[in-house]
């Protein structure tokens, strides 16, 4: 397990697993229900660690600051799937500012345009920072 990540076993409600909150410091705290077994809580951790490990809360975070002049940061949250990780406003998966996919040989964003949608490749994932033109203009039509 990396250094930089603290592991807390506390009471959450059923439907949540676990959650990744990483903090001002560099450190990231990953909180597992302890009402599931022993075995789904190795599960969950595995699957929070990938969080950390896949740079997906990173690109959250820097999709956020990007945003935050714009909105109410509380207002921007995420939701993982198995297949990409959605960046999300007011907490609805049918107001998506973005998608991330990072896989092991290829890291792109998808981002609304209208009615199509535009790709993003990333070479890197500050190249997020590039698309600040593109985040702020699907925000402004998601807040109309």
């Amino acid at each position: 397990m990396p250094d930089n990540v603290i592991v807390r076993l506390v009471p959450l409600p059923v439907v949540v697993k676990g959650v990744t909150i990483p903090s001002d410091d560099g450190y990231y705290n990953i909180y597992i229900n302890c009402s599931y077994s022993v075995e789904m809580q190795n599960e969950i951790l595995q699957h929070e660690l990938r969080h950390v490990a896949n740079e997906e809360l990173q690109s959250f975070y820097i999709i956020k600051s990007l945003l935050g002049s714009d909105v109410n940061l509380n207002r921007i949250t995420y939701k993982d799937t198995v297949s990409y990780f959605s960046v999300l406003l007011d907490k609805k998966v049918t107001r998506w500012i973005c998608r991330i996919y990072l896989k092991e040989n290829i890291k792109y964003v998808i981002i609304p345009n209208g009615e199509s949608q535009e790709k993003f490749v990333l070479n890197d994932i500050s190249d997020i920072y590039n698309l600040v033109t593109q985040l702020k203009n699907r925000l402004s039509e998601l807040i109309k």
